[in-house]
């Protein structure tokens, strides 16, 4: 059975008191900031009671820190608008954190990113000890109307949307996605809206045997925004299922290719 690895890096609200001091905005414009930026209820919609599954849950607001940037911001292609590991703007491109000095920005990633990405790390080697072939499901969730920074903004958009990362994603994984989302009668991007999936630095482009894919739910699926209150739709529970499914069907897939390598292997 292929060991799981549950990344849900968005789901938080969680501003910590000693990071809050940083912002330049009032209580209320971050609430605001948070209502249309979190992945809301991201942790329900992917929590499974199936066995090996590993969970790695960032446990504060992506306002704050975004474990899914890269550390550097010369690498990170979204610092150009303010929106590297250590957001400056909210997603409407206002400003609201002042830039950090050398040695905050080193707090925020000592504290935070690092240890974060420790975990996850250890997580994909303790499978790779287990099974010789993890497979990372990158749990996130995106707004039906694009935000005034996002790369993308072709309306109308997918149900939903899968993200990939060369080696990890093999083609067979792609047509799984396709195949479980289409027998559901849900619409399907690929890398659009958004594009990419999280794996370790120590296995990326490195070693196949890591998979991953990212999923992406449109938020119109399951939940709305009341004010600045998260609020579940009568369509969750129909969602959460949809997720169950769509890991089950990625997960069966990486069983079958999984043995089909063993016993190559096997027989070479």
């Amino acid at each position: 059975m292929t060991p799981l690895i549950l990344h849900i890096p968005h789901a938080s609200t969680v501003i910590p008191p000693d990071c809050r001091a940083d912002f330049i905005i009032d209580d209320s414009t971050l609430a605001a900031h948070l209502a249309a930026s979190t992945d809301h209820f991201t942790d329900e919609l992917f929590d499974s009671d199936a066995t090996d599954v590993t969970n790695v849950r960032f446990p504060i607001s992506r306002l704050a820190l975004d474990p899914e940037r890269f550390e550097s911001d010369e690498l990170e292609p979204m610092a150009a608008v303010g929106l590297g590991v250590l957001y400056e703007r909210g997603h409407n491109g206002q400003r609201i954190r002042a830039p950090l000095n050398a040695a905050r920005r080193e707090y925020y990633l000592s504290r935070w990113f690092r240890p974060h990405h420790a975990q996850l790390e250890a997580a994909v080697d303790a499978a790779l000890v287990r099974s010789g072939y993890p497979m990372i499901i990158d749990a996130h969730s995106f707004p039906d109307a694009p935000f005034e920074l996002d790369i993308d903004k072709t309306v109308p958009r997918p149900d939903a949307c899968i993200g990939t990362a060369g080696i990890h994603t093999p083609a067979w994984l792609i047509d799984a996605a396709q195949t479980w989302c289409s027998s559901q009668g849900w619409t399907l991007g690929i890398d659009a809206p958004y594009a990419g999936t999280i794996v370790p630095i120590k296995h990326y482009q490195r070693d196949a045997r890591v998979r991953s894919i990212m999923i992406e739910i449109n938020r119109k699926r399951y939940m709305t925004v009341s004010g600045v209150a998260a609020v579940r739709t009568v369509e969750f529970h129909a969602t959460r299922a949809f997720v169950a499914g769509f890991v089950m069907a990625l997960r069966n897939a990486t069983n079958g290719h999984s043995a089909n390598q063993e016993t190559q292997v096997a027989d070479s």
